[in-house]
């Protein structure tokens, strides 16, 4: 039997389809478990107050989560707070999500203050990013002021009760989570990973899937485990109507709005039938009063503003001298200042150039209405005859010293006090006495040139005269 030795070319030819298939069953099952996947988790970014309109639309991202397959919701929290009701119907839908939630306190530098602090300790799973913080979420008035003391026992109690059953529900630090209310306690990132107030730290959205894949958590559904490594961000925006809604309510564009407003329905009762001012104001009135249904508000700026109002109005009809103007002025200022929270730690606030805007656009409507009134109130009334005094007039006849002259349409018999006058010469009435004018020459051209307008040749004396009625 002859025995066959291969050459340097066969083995060479070998070892390479060796190596290429030792790739492909290396690289195969990689490629087959990415594409079996397909995982993807849905990003929610709530990077602003907590009101209704981002309540809403966590709301809906939550829902829309539970229905496009997603492994887990993660919402990056970066806010100072925001109202009650707001905050726990985000929690609610937290609540009964079948997806996995995870807080992401996120970008650097982010805060999750207040009411963020009771959504990050509601999430099943809590990260925070180096350089945040959290905490510092007792109760406030709705405008930022310090509560009663009943009142604010009663939203305290409640508050602390609320707040360790969310972190004892998903096993973060209960005793922290109490302070953060009672003692406004708040703490950076490496404290609240110490002790456990949160599950540990991500640098980004990549590291934080990686590190959160394989732990288990209660959903409605039941135990979940979390299948994050390598999964997709897929990320849901604010839609236009929600973008427009955020916009609305901007605490600097409804004070904007609620001034424009109320000059418009004023300008508008003050001149019946123009018809624009109205609309006008009715549209800013109604988007004003909309933003003020959704966002936190202090009664008392709102009254200091209605009062301006009226002192404004009363000036008007009132012989003050400008005086309700000027009491006008500053209510309206400092109510302007108060509507918002004056911090903005815990709410919405207004920039102080808004507030001089306003109150500059208020007080110059006013103070011209209030001008022209009091320039009104000094007007001596004239009536008759008296009206015609010290207005010119043309001599339709030579006045030597008696004559006639054309006054406000009729021909008037008119005495010359001052010498002779020739005919279409312009003349000035000085005085009436039954149906004589007496009349003073003035520097004066032809009629065709006369303030009156009227040609001298439309009424001459001949075939009769003119006498008034």
């Amino acid at each position: 039997m002859a025995v066959v030795v291969p050459t340097a070319v066969q083995c060479g030819m070998k070892l390479c389809r060796v190596w290429v298939l030792a790739s492909i069953f290396l690289f195969l099952p990689g490629v087959a478990i990415a594409a079996s996947s397909g995982r993807h988790v849905d990003v929610i970014r709530l990077q602003s107050d907590i009101n209704p309109v981002t309540a809403s639309f966590v709301d809906r991202g939550i829902a829309e989560a539970n229905t496009d397959g997603s492994s887990a919701v993660v919402l990056e929290l970066d806010t100072p707070g925001g109202d009650l009701g707001s905050m726990t119907n985000i929690i609610e839908h937290m609540e009964r999500s079948a997806v996995p939630t995870i807080v992401y306190v996120s970008p650097e530098g982010a805060w999750a203050g207040s009411a963020g602090t009771f959504i990050t300790v509601a999430a099943d799973i809590a990260v925070m990013a180096p350089g945040t913080a959290i905490g510092a979420a007792s109760p406030v008035g709705s405008g930022g002021q310090t509560l009663g003391a009943t009142e604010r026992k009663k939203v305290t109690n409640f508050a602390a009760s609320y707040i360790a059953g969310l972190a004892r529900d998903h096993g973060h630090n209960t005793r922290f989570a109490v302070d953060a209310v009672r003692k406004a306690k708040a703490i950076p990132y490496q404290t609240a990973i110490s002790e456990h107030v949160v599950n540990f730290a991500a640098r980004n959205l990549r590291q934080l899937l990686s590190h959160a894949d394989g732990y288990q958590v209660k959903t409605p559904n039941g135990r979940v485990t979390f299948h994050t490594a390598g999964a997709s961000p897929r990320y849901i925006n604010m839609d236009w109507t929600e973008q427009i809604e955020l916009l609305l309510i901007d605490p600097n564009l409804v004070l904007i709005l609620m001034s424009v407003g109320t000059l418009a329905i004023i300008f508008e009762l003050s001149n019946p039938g123009a018809i624009l001012p109205g609309i006008v104001g009715v549209i800013a009135l109604a988007i004003a009063f909309f933003a003020l249904g959704a966002i936190p508000v202090n009664v008392a700026g709102l009254v200091l503003m209605a009062f301006a109002i009226l002192l404004f109005i009363a000036d008007i009809k009132m012989p003050t001298h400008g005086f309700l103007t000027v009491g006008g002025i500053i209510s309206f200022a400092l109510g302007a200042i108060l509507l918002f929270s004056p911090s903005g730690v815990n709410g919405p606030t207004v920039s102080p150039w808004a507030v001089v805007f306003v109150t500059a656009l208020m007080a110059g409507f006013f103070g011209f209405v209030v001008r022209k009134a009091l320039n009104a109130q000094t007007w001596s009334v004239k009536t008759g005859t008296e009206s015609l005094l010290g207005t010119p007039a043309i001599a339709q006849t030579r006045l030597d010293p008696e004559g006639m002259v054309y006054l406000d349409g009729a021909l008037w018999k008119a005495v010359a006090d001052d010498g002779t006058i020739e005919r279409n010469q312009e003349v000035t009435v000085r005085r009436i006495e039954g149906l004589t004018v007496h009349v003073v020459a003035r520097p004066a051209e032809a009629f065709a040139t006369s303030s009156t307008g009227v040609p001298t040749e439309a009424a001459s004396p001949q075939g009769g005269t003119a006498q008034p009625v």
